[in-house]
């Protein structure tokens, strides 16, 4: 058969940018280069010529589990939870609290779930007695930290956590935190390894099964799916020094940041984009939040947060792919960008004595704060246009206050 692409001249980046120049009639080409707020500039268009590696998949899998989150212990709460089980979800996220979670998983089958308990370090003697005593699946739960920011603190809690032989995942990273604080990508995946460098410390020789990082996803699309690549190669990169060769599970959670309390159904939007987003990333488990999620998360919106996910699945198909993205011109140089600058900053924090160091003397705090005001910056001048929020919104919902950032806050945001 003949090869019909040997009729064509092979085209280089230069000849490409050339012809963009010609079209634009004038216009600067430096206007299409994107200021990225993760430190480094995006190009108008990317080619072969852009890669610096042969890139193979950053993971293999192609599903997720569908997670479902419960915090209330009222019959209503468990009643809303049993039926988003019926509905499909196949994963719990809960904080737990003696008495409260066992009324919140009452009727739970807790073997057929995977289960995700917030705990300090006072509670794991009762959540280690309500996981015996409910015959819970070990290997399937994981426990994560409460706010920790001393050496002390961690290994209090890795000494609880970890002790005694206990069958559940206790290395586990909260950064969605640090995401809804403000964090930018770069920064946020530099804090979850440094968080999990002094998690290793403090296990002292202690193996885990299973490393898991929960991470937020906004709707900044390919940006998003980046950051996902860019923790899996920075995890294949830095294993074998934090002494652990396991398995990585990646949570992701939709951002809480970027929705509208006074349009809501455009969060359907956004949470979609979200969701895509994580999935085409690599994530292995997925809570998609209602889209009334400021308007008091109402049956419908629970209900239409897990369609989400069947949507994808079983209309969209994004579970017979593993990693679309792999090879991608952009993908690939976006993720080594993102990978390379969350490398040079967990340096920086590394310098400064670790994650636990700079935690406590003000500099993570200070850093997210910076981070956030300047988004709130770009948001009050309408530079980041939120639909339903700062732009487009519907003339029937007013907002409260006249400053954006303001409504934001005020929202728990």
């Amino acid at each position: 058969m003949k090869d019909l692409f040997s009729e064509f001249s092979p085209v280089s980046a230069e000849q490409w940018k050339q012809q963009i120049e010609r079209d634009l009639k004038g216009e600067p080409y430096d206007e299409l280069v994107w200021r990225n707020d993760n430190g480094f500039d995006l190009q108008p268009f990317y080619t072969k010529e852009d890669l610096t590696a042969e890139y193979h998949p950053a993971f293999s899998h192609t599903t997720w589990r569908m997670a479902a989150e419960i915090h209330e212990g009222s019959s209503a709460a468990n009643s809303g939870l049993l039926k988003q089980l019926r509905h499909g979800a196949d994963a719990i996220w809960t904080r737990f609290e003696k008495g409260v979670t066992q009324t919140a998983l009452k009727g739970v089958d807790l073997d057929l779930v995977s289960l995700s308990f917030s705990c300090e370090a006072d509670g794991i003697g009762d959540l280690s007695e309500f996981i015996s005593s409910r015959k819970v699946d070990a290997p399937s739960t994981t426990i994560f930290p409460g706010p920790a920011s001393t050496k002390e603190e961690l290994s209090r809690w890795i000494s609880s956590a970890a002790g005694h032989g206990s069958p559940v995942n206790w290395m586990s990273v909260p950064s969605s935190g640090w995401s809804h604080a403000g964090a930018i990508p770069a920064y946020e995946v530099a804090l979850a390894f440094a968080f999990l460098t002094e998690l290793s410390d403090a296990s002292k020789g202690r193996k885990p099964r299973t490393v898991s990082i929960r991470t937020a996803v906004d709707s900044d699309f390919f940006v998003q799916i980046a950051k996902l690549r860019a923790i899996r190669r920075l995890w294949e990169l830095l294993k074998q020094d934090l002494w652990m060769d396991c398995d990585l599970f990646v949570q992701c959670e939709t951002a809480l940041v970027n929705k509208s309390a006074l349009d809501p159904h455009t969060n359907l939007l956004r949470t979609t984009v979200e969701s895509a987003a994580a999935i085409l990333g690599g994530c292995n488990e997925l809570l998609v939040r209602p889209y009334d999620l400021y308007n008091g998360s109402s049956d419908t919106g629970r209900r239409l947060a897990l369609n989400q996910h069947h949507i994808l699945s079983k209309e969209c198909y994004l579970d017979r792919i593993a990693d679309a993205g792999a090879g991608s011109y952009y993908i690939e140089t976006l993720t080594d960008k993102l990978a390379e600058r969350s490398l040079d900053t967990l340096q920086t924090i590394m310098k400064e004595g670790g994650f636990c160091a700079v935690s406590s003397n003000g500099m993570v705090k200070k850093e997210l704060l910076r981070q956030a005001e300047a988004r709130k910056a770009k948001i009050d001048r309408l530079e980041e246009a939120i639909i339903g929020v700062n732009k487009y919104r519907s003339p029937q919902y007013q907002a409260p206050h006249e400053n954006i950032w303001a409504f934001l806050r005020d929202s728990g945001i």
